[in-house]
């Protein structure tokens, strides 16, 4: 596990918003992930009304679980680009809205690695969880320990990811999501879907 160290917020926020100008058209997620994330809300977590997605730049995945959830999804992005889309806010992750304390049905992310603090960040994502409410996070080879950089401060192995979860809420399940072919990320991911403990 390796976490790159700034030397203070503003470092960190001005890297985290250089890149996603650099990368505000490139697409992490795959449809086959958000179909996966979609089927697993609408099998765990009946009657979802509301959810988070985490660090989603242009708001390709808002977009995808709005329409295959047809629920209100709303997404952030630390940079003020977040802003000049639809159902997205400029926000950053590691902080919580006080409506959303305990109201959140489910949260997805696959920007773990973007985190100065991912044990505070994984702290209060499970904290907006309503009961019953789940976090899907992904992990993937480019979340590795090899890969910490000033622009993706932590990285961690899949047990290492799992670890940390565990520490904060209850893994439930692991969700294998093929890579695509075509795709300009065409990886394999594992998705954790994580429980708040009681």
């Amino acid at each position: 596990m390796r976490l790159h160290q700034y030397r203070s917020y503003r470092q960190y926020r001005r890297r985290q918003e250089k890149k996603n100008r650099r990368q505000i058209d490139r697409v992490w997620a795959t449809e086959r992930e958000m179909t996966a994330v979609a089927e697993a809300v609408k099998a765990r977590i009946p009657g979802a009304r509301f959810g988070l997605c985490h660090g989603a730049k242009a708001g390709w995945e808002v977009r995808q679980l709005r329409e295959q959830l047809e629920i209100e999804v709303l997404g952030t992005d630390i940079s003020d680009t977040a802003a000049g889309h639809e159902h997205m806010i400029r926000w950053d992750f590691h902080e919580t809205k006080p409506e959303w304390i305990g109201a959140v049905d489910f949260i997805y992310s696959n920007c773990l690695d973007h985190s100065y603090d991912p044990d505070l960040c994984i702290r209060r994502w499970l904290s907006c969880l309503r009961p019953g409410g789940l976090a899907f996070v992904e992990w993937s080879a480019l979340h590795g320990p090899e890969h910490s950089t000033e622009d993706d401060p932590f990285g961690a192995t899949e047990e290492e990811y799992e670890a940390l979860l565990s520490r904060h809420g209850v893994v439930l399940d692991r969700l294998h999501v093929p890579g695509e072919d075509g795709h300009r990320y065409p990886l394999d991911r594992r998705i954790f879907v994580v429980g708040r403990t009681l």
